[in-house]
């Protein structure tokens, strides 16, 4: 089992690669303001801890961020705005226009990563209130 950890230590990270995100939700937002909201997009391999590969422009495509209300059936959504980064790295930017209503926002990401949509849920929920 280690001779691949060994292995990829000695040729570099050239081993299976998945795709992994990281999130900056806020936990309050305004009801009159507009919420940012960001996502980091990166590739990992799996079996060996740090080890980060080359990110190829094009691998996470249609990134979009959903979101709804408390009490609301139907998800609205938001595109996401790419910010270059590193080699390695990939920044999303979403803004969400204000609500004007006081409340509870859930929020889900979804992408295509090397071709196979994925979505992940927001980590927290952003309580919202007027100030």
């Amino acid at each position: 089992m280690y001779h691949w950890m060994i292995l990829s230590l000695l040729i570099g990270c050239n081993c299976p690669i998945d795709g992994a995100t990281e999130q900056d939700i806020p936990y309050m937002a305004d009801a009159k303001a507009s919420i940012y909201v960001m996502m980091d997009a990166f590739i990992i391999s799996p079996g060996l801890p740090f080890c980060y590969n080359p990110i190829t422009r094009g691998q996470f495509r249609e990134v979009k961020l959903l979101y709804r209300l408390s009490g609301e059936k139907d998800w609205h959504i938001v595109e996401g705005i790419h910010i270059p980064q590193d080699t390695t790295r990939e920044k999303y930017l979403f803004i969400i226009p204000p609500s004007l209503v006081d409340g509870t926002m859930e929020i889900i990401f979804v992408y295509v990563f090397d071709g196979v949509k994925r979505s992940r849920a927001g980590e927290n929920k952003i309580v919202i209130q007027s100030f």
